[in-house]
């Protein structure tokens, strides 16, 4: 894994705003392509997001 700059990693702060923002939500409309970033959906058809796979980039796979 490549080493981030310190300016990257989040604070307690930024997870809060995350969360308050609702980033972990994503779309009705999501393809075969995103199906590992999808947690799982909610019952309104909502995706919920494996931000540790977006943000951090933890594998794919499995």
């Amino acid at each position: 894994m490549t080493r981030l700059p310190a300016i990257l990693n989040a604070s307690e702060e930024d997870i809060q705003l995350l969360l308050s923002a609702q980033a972990h939500i994503g779309t009705k409309n999501a393809d075969i392509n995103m199906l590992p970033y999808v947690f799982k959906r909610r019952p309104d058809g909502e995706c919920r997001i494996r931000l540790s796979r977006v943000a951090w980039g933890e594998e794919t796979t499995g």
